[in-house]
C-alpha cells in the first residue's frame, strides 16, 4: 500500500501514527474522569445500602424517614432495594457522587 487511511493507522504522513489526542494532560484527565464514573457506578449502590443499614435505627431521623420494615443485613437491603425502589433506589444520590469525580480530574 501506498500508506493511506486505513492502513494500520497510519495517515499517509511519512509512517507516523497519528494519536487521538496530542495533548497528554487530556488523556489524563478523561482517563480519570472515566475511572472516577466507572467506580461511582459500581460503588453506589453499596453505599445506599451502607447508609441506609446506619440509619434505620436512629431515633433523630425517624421523622425525616419513610416507615419500613428494618433491613435484617447487606444481602436483605439489597434484595429489598432492587425489588421495592428498582433503579432509582440503587443510584439515589448519584449525581452528587458523580460530581465529587471532579477534584480527581483536575489533581489527576
Amino acid at each position: 500500500g501506498g500508506g493511506g487511511e486505513g492502513e494500520g493507522g497510519v495517515n499517509g504522513n511519512g509512517g507516523e501514527r497519528i494519536q487521538s489526542s496530542s495533548n497528554p494532560a487530556l488523556r489524563h484527565m478523561a482517563a480519570a474522569a472515566g475511572a472516577g464514573a466507572a467506580t461511582v457506578l459500581i460503588t453506589n449502590p453499596l453505599w445506599v445500602i451502607k447508609t441506609r443499614l446506619q440509619v434505620q435505627h436512629s431515633e433523630a431521623l425517624r421523622a425525616s424517614m419513610p416507615a419500613r420494615v428494618p433491613y435484617t443485613g447487606t444481602a436483605n437491603a439489597l434484595y429489598r432495594l432492587c425489588t421495592e425502589e428498582g433503579f432509582r433506589g440503587i443510584y439515589s444520590g448519584l449525581a452528587p457522587s458523580l460530581a465529587g469525580i471532579s477534584h480527581v480530574v483536575i489533581q489527576f
